[in-house]
């Protein structure tokens, strides 16, 4: 049982707290995407690389990022595109034929990887993950990226 005075130093912590270190407003979008690595035949890919691209002959901002993990590399390509949305170009190394699944925010879906090479096109912009899902029911997560 805490006593009052316990109780008004908790309460002026917690106000304290959420002034100098408030919870992240994304905080719940990003658990969202937390997996249960207990549970799941996958490995995490890890960031390897990030870069943004100068468009030559467009406005288009494009980054290119590297995600390593023990059985392959995934590389994407992400292109703003002008009417808002994300092209998504993908690159499995080294290359095999594999289903892909992008997870958003605003729901989930699949394209087929052949010879590594995958595209989702006009996606909305926003939180995703990315899992290259093995032959044998394992998979390959990414970590959440921006789109």
């Amino acid at each position: 049982m805490t006593r009052p005075d316990d109780q008004n130093l908790l309460e002026g912590l917690r106000d304290l707290f959420s002034v100098l270190d408030p919870m992240p407003p994304d905080l719940v979008l990003h658990s969202q995407f937390a997996v249960d690595l207990d549970q799941l035949d996958l490995a995490v890919a890890v960031p390897a690389h990030e870069a943004r691209l100068a468009g030559v002959r467009s406005r288009a901002r494009t980054r290119l990022v590297s995600f390593d993990a023990p059985a392959m590399t995934v590389t994407v390509e992400l292109r703003l595109r002008d009417d808002g949305t994300t092209r998504v170009d993908g690159w499995l190394t080294p290359p095999q034929d594999r289903t892909v699944e992008l997870r958003t925010e605003h729901g989930s879906t699949t394209a087929r990887a052949l010879r590594g090479r995958f595209v989702f096109d006009a996606v909305v912009p926003g939180l995703a993950q990315i899992q290259v899902h093995d032959t044998d029911g394992g998979a390959v997560v990414t970590p959440a990226i921006v789109l």
